[in-house]
Protein backbone atom coordinates (compact mmCIF):
# COMPACT_ATOMS: atom_id res chain seq x y z
CA UNK A 1 0.00 0.00 0.00
CA UNK A 2 1.06 3.49 -0.87
CA UNK A 3 1.42 6.09 2.49
CA UNK A 4 -1.92 7.31 1.27
CA UNK A 5 -4.19 3.92 0.92
CA UNK A 6 -2.21 3.21 4.66
CA UNK A 7 -4.03 6.21 6.01
CA UNK A 8 -7.15 5.15 4.11
CA UNK A 9 -6.95 1.29 5.29
CA UNK A 10 -6.29 2.77 9.09
CA UNK A 11 -9.69 4.28 8.93
CA UNK A 12 -11.41 1.23 7.11
CA UNK A 13 -9.60 -0.85 10.02
CA UNK A 14 -10.55 0.98 12.80
CA UNK A 15 -14.14 1.16 11.43
CA UNK A 16 -14.46 -3.32 11.63
CA UNK A 17 -12.68 -2.85 14.93
CA UNK A 18 -15.24 -1.07 16.45
CA UNK A 19 -17.59 -3.60 14.73
CA UNK A 20 -15.60 -6.26 16.01
CA UNK A 21 -13.40 -5.81 18.85
CA UNK A 22 -11.87 -9.39 18.69
CA UNK A 23 -11.13 -9.40 15.03
CA UNK A 24 -7.32 -9.80 14.88
CA UNK A 25 -6.64 -9.62 11.10
CA UNK A 26 -7.87 -5.92 11.48
CA UNK A 27 -5.71 -5.61 14.30
CA UNK A 28 -2.81 -6.67 12.94
CA UNK A 29 -3.36 -5.09 9.14
CA UNK A 30 -3.84 -1.83 11.00
CA UNK A 31 -0.76 -2.02 12.81
CA UNK A 32 0.75 -2.95 9.83
CA UNK A 33 -0.24 0.02 8.00
CA UNK A 34 0.67 2.14 11.38
CA UNK A 35 4.09 0.95 11.24
CA UNK A 36 4.32 1.86 7.26
CA UNK A 37 3.04 5.40 8.27
CA UNK A 38 6.22 5.23 10.65
CA UNK A 39 3.54 5.26 13.75
CA UNK A 40 5.83 2.16 15.62
CA UNK A 41 4.48 3.09 19.24
CA UNK A 42 0.29 3.04 17.84
CA UNK A 43 1.95 -0.25 15.87
CA UNK A 44 3.33 -1.86 18.97
CA UNK A 45 -0.16 -0.93 20.95
CA UNK A 46 -2.20 -3.32 18.05
CA UNK A 47 0.31 -5.83 18.31
CA UNK A 48 0.23 -5.98 22.46
CA UNK A 49 -3.71 -5.99 22.08
CA UNK A 50 -3.79 -8.65 19.53
CA UNK A 51 -2.14 -10.81 21.94
CA UNK A 52 -4.02 -9.95 24.54
CA UNK A 53 -6.95 -11.04 22.55
CA UNK A 54 -5.60 -14.20 21.40
CA UNK A 55 -2.40 -15.10 22.31
CA UNK A 56 -2.25 -18.48 20.56
CA UNK A 57 -2.91 -16.96 17.19
CA UNK A 58 0.31 -17.34 14.61
CA UNK A 59 -1.12 -14.60 12.54
CA UNK A 60 -0.05 -11.95 15.02
CA UNK A 61 3.24 -12.82 15.60
CA UNK A 62 4.32 -13.48 11.71
CA UNK A 63 2.86 -10.13 11.07
CA UNK A 64 5.15 -8.14 13.91
CA UNK A 65 7.95 -10.24 13.03
CA UNK A 66 7.47 -8.57 9.17
CA UNK A 67 6.85 -5.58 10.82
CA UNK A 68 10.06 -6.23 12.67
CA UNK A 69 12.07 -6.77 9.77
CA UNK A 70 10.90 -3.76 7.68
CA UNK A 71 12.31 -1.73 10.43
CA UNK A 72 15.70 -3.87 10.63
CA UNK A 73 14.84 -5.34 14.35
CA UNK A 74 15.76 -9.06 13.21
CA UNK A 75 16.44 -10.48 16.55
CA UNK A 76 12.75 -8.87 17.55
CA UNK A 77 11.26 -10.84 14.36
CA UNK A 78 13.41 -14.11 15.21
CA UNK A 79 11.80 -14.15 18.81
CA UNK A 80 8.54 -13.49 16.70
CA UNK A 81 9.16 -16.19 14.24
CA UNK A 82 10.56 -18.49 16.84
CA UNK A 83 6.82 -18.26 18.93
CA UNK A 84 4.56 -18.79 15.71
CA UNK A 85 7.04 -21.91 15.20
CA UNK A 86 5.72 -23.14 18.66
CA UNK A 87 2.03 -22.52 17.64
CA UNK A 88 2.55 -24.14 14.09
CA UNK A 89 5.33 -26.29 13.98
CA UNK A 90 4.76 -27.45 10.82
CA UNK A 91 4.37 -24.36 8.35
CA UNK A 92 7.34 -24.17 6.23
CA UNK A 93 7.30 -20.63 5.61
CA UNK A 94 7.61 -19.01 9.44
CA UNK A 95 10.93 -21.52 9.44
CA UNK A 96 11.94 -20.13 5.75
CA UNK A 97 11.54 -16.29 7.07
CA UNK A 98 12.82 -16.91 10.36
CA UNK A 99 16.25 -18.49 8.35
CA UNK A 100 16.14 -15.01 6.32
CA UNK A 101 16.31 -12.68 9.54
CA UNK A 102 19.06 -15.03 10.70
CA UNK A 103 20.77 -14.86 7.33
CA UNK A 104 20.67 -10.35 8.06
CA UNK A 105 22.20 -11.06 11.17
CA UNK A 106 25.31 -13.18 9.60
CA UNK A 107 24.02 -16.38 11.44
CA UNK A 108 24.85 -18.79 8.86
CA UNK A 109 24.40 -21.57 10.55
CA UNK A 110 21.11 -21.25 11.66
CA UNK A 111 20.23 -20.28 8.43
CA UNK A 112 20.56 -23.32 6.82
CA UNK A 113 18.98 -25.37 9.63
CA UNK A 114 15.91 -23.24 9.09
CA UNK A 115 15.67 -23.77 5.53
CA UNK A 116 16.86 -27.32 5.56
CA UNK A 117 13.84 -27.41 7.98
CA UNK A 118 11.58 -25.31 5.75
CA UNK A 119 12.64 -27.50 2.97
CA UNK A 120 11.77 -31.36 4.79
CA UNK A 121 8.41 -29.24 4.84
CA UNK A 122 7.85 -28.52 1.32
CA UNK A 123 8.80 -24.86 0.60
CA UNK A 124 10.29 -24.39 -2.91
CA UNK A 125 12.33 -21.33 -2.30
CA UNK A 126 14.29 -22.48 0.45
CA UNK A 127 15.35 -25.36 -1.82
CA UNK A 128 17.04 -23.01 -3.77
CA UNK A 129 18.66 -21.00 -0.84
CA UNK A 130 19.87 -24.21 0.73
CA UNK A 131 21.26 -24.95 -2.54
CA UNK A 132 22.65 -21.83 -3.03
CA UNK A 133 23.99 -20.72 0.58
CA UNK A 134 24.67 -23.85 2.38
CA UNK A 135 26.92 -26.27 0.58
Amino acid sequence: MELGQDSIAIVDFDEAIKLDPGYIRAICNRAEAKSKLNNNKGAQSDFEMAIKIKPEDVYIYQVRAGVSEQLGKYKAAIGDYTRAITLSPQDPDIYYNRGLAYQQLKMRSKFCEDMAHAVALGHQNAQRELKSECK
